[in-house]
């Protein structure tokens, strides 16, 4: 198996297919603690149950899933054509995709390895992503997803974690955080308006996000962490998923307004 997906679009067009403002995400995972899983996953001492043909079938089942299962899954319509795989294979995992579409591919992919080991407590991938322009340097954006995914696996020993926005957190916590992400969207949504699931917006006004960043920080506070909060946390990403929007719409209706001004075919 090779994953080997490679978008028609230059990065340039497919950062464009973001929702929101038009920046790729750089995700880059892989299996924590792999060598206690090889040293101690078949037992310790006299119970050591590891033999070569163990050993050499984990490596290959690990395999089997990055190189096969993740190319399956990049293949399905909801990322068909949208994710430039650099690497895929072995226990790691470095893609490239628009930006508001990494987040869920790397719980999708979290998902099914928790499914293809059966859940298995010891076994459990950490993942970071990096916001690149599409003019960005590939190697440097290697870096900076690897810098995150540092981040990611020095949360705790234990790990399974991802970085995102500069905040490490939990795969649960970040479950909740994408939860509050969506009731956020739906609070500020035009009202009456529906989504894709057919919930309807609330109409609040996004000014009302601004409040909720200091909340955030507070209980990060009573929790002892560092960093955003989980509603703040949440709130970064709505804005995100607006201002491109916002940015676009400007820069069209300063264009307009000059051609009115000085006539189309004197604008460039």
């Amino acid at each position: 198996y090779t994953v080997n997906r490679i978008p028609e679009e230059t990065f340039d067009e497919l950062q464009k297919k973001s929702d929101g403002i038009a920046r790729l995400g750089v995700l880059r995972m892989d299996v924590d603690n792999l060598g206690d899983l090889f040293s101690k996953g078949f037992g310790e001492d006299e119970k050591n149950l590891a033999t070569l043909a163990r050993i050499s079938t984990l490596s290959f089942q690990l395999g089997l899933f990055f190189e096969g299962w993740v190319k399956k899954i990049c293949a399905e319509p909801e990322y068909a054509n949208l994710v430039y795989t650099v690497y895929a294979g072995g226990d790691d995992v470095f893609l490239i995709a628009p930006w508001s579409i990494v987040p869920g591919l790397a719980r999708r992919i979290v998902d099914d390895l928790g499914q293809y080991t059966a859940r298995n407590p010891d076994a459990h991938v950490s993942a970071g992503m990096a916001f690149i322009h599409g003019k960005y340097p590939v190697y440097q954006a290697a870096e900076d997803a690897h810098d995150a995914l540092e981040q990611a696996k020095r949360i705790d020993d234990g790990k399974n974690a991802f970085s995102f926005l500069g905040q490490a957190w939990k795969w649960s916590e970040f479950e909740e955080v994408c939860a509050k992400f969506e009731r956020l969207k739906k609070l500020v949504r035009a009202k009456g308006k529906k989504d894709e699931t057919g919930q309807e917006g609330l109409g609040a006004p996004e000014a009302l996000l601004q409040t909720f960043c200091p909340i955030g920080k507070e209980r990060c506070k009573r929790q002892n962490k560092t960093g955003v909060g989980e509603m703040d946390l949440a709130r970064r990403i709505q804005i995100k998923a607006r201002c491109g929007t916002r940015a676009r719409t400007r820069a069209q209706d300063r264009a307009e307004k000059t051609a009115r001004r000085v006539g189309p075919e004197q604008v460039r």
